[in-house]
């Protein structure tokens, strides 16, 4: 999806790319909705300092209008 935005310069995705790839996830929420796939988001805690994020979020193109 962010493939298709079209502010995004091929910099900034391969910017992503290789930060997603450096991360550490220690878990991932699944989203449903009418049992149907929604999304996914990626969850890491940084254990130096205790805090948490969600960093990474991947949304199936036809499911966007509901979120």
């Amino acid at each position: 999806m962010a493939q298709d935005d079209p502010e995004l310069t091929d910099q900034h995705i391969a910017f992503y790319r290789e930060y997603y790839q450096a991360v550490d996830f220690d878990f991932a929420v699944k989203c449903i909705d009418t049992k149907k796939l929604v999304a996914y988001f990626d969850i890491t805690i940084w254990h130096d300092t205790n805090y948490s994020e969600i960093i990474a979020c991947t949304v199936p193109k036809e499911r966007s209008p509901i979120l």
